[in-house]
């Protein structure tokens, strides 16, 4: 987390007032205008950012409670740390458990069906978007050409839509239903 009260060079006790001057003082100092290193605009912004941050009263006082000492973060990314392995370690568990098993035991297990559901999903789903790619263009042409007040556009408009459309629909076609893979074989 970015502690602004330390971009301001300020303790976490600062008043309104020490803000404001800190303030002032870095803006003077950083403005492009004033400062010509490359450095000093990107400082410029975060002084800025800081000062627009920590003058509300509200968002001060509730960014106080949420600073933490150093020790309170490490701790904090222990916790976390730990809560990681906790999950690899549970992970591996269930992957070595699937290992173990037949794979026919396999195919009918939560996990297994669940990714078979989620990829037949979305199978259909691009099958589905590549036609709807290919009939709006269509529909789009009916609609300009029934309606005498729109200008109908160039054929090519609407049908080089179709064609990704149709190359589209066809190639997740052929990947899906026509191409044998080794465990399809």
């Amino acid at each position: 987390m970015v502690n602004y009260f330390h971009i301001l060079g300020l303790d976490e006790d600062a008043t309104l007032n020490e803000i404001k001057a800190a303030y002032r003082e870095l803006a003077k100092q950083y403005h492009p205008d004033r400062n010509p290193e490359r450095w000093a605009a990107d400082r410029f912004i975060e002084v800025n950012e800081a000062y627009m941050f920590l003058s509300d009263n509200e968002r001060r006082l509730s960014y106080r409670k949420r600073q933490f000492n150093e020790a309170e973060r490490r701790r904090r990314e222990l916790i976390y740390q730990q809560w990681i392995q906790n999950q690899q370690q549970a992970a591996r568990k269930r992957a070595a458990k699937l290992a173990d098993c037949e794979y026919a035991k396999f195919e009918k297990s939560r996990l297994f069906k669940t990714a078979m559901v989620i990829n037949k999903f979305s199978n259909y789903f691009f099958i589905g978007l590549g036609i709807v790619v290919v009939f709006l263009p269509l529909l789009a042409y009916r609609n300009d050409v029934a309606n005498p007040e729109i200008e109908v556009r160039p054929v090519y408009d609407y049908l080089i839509p179709m064609i990704f459309g149709l190359a589209f629909t066809y190639g997740v076609y052929y990947f899906l239903f026509v191409l044998k893979t080794d465990q399809d074989v």
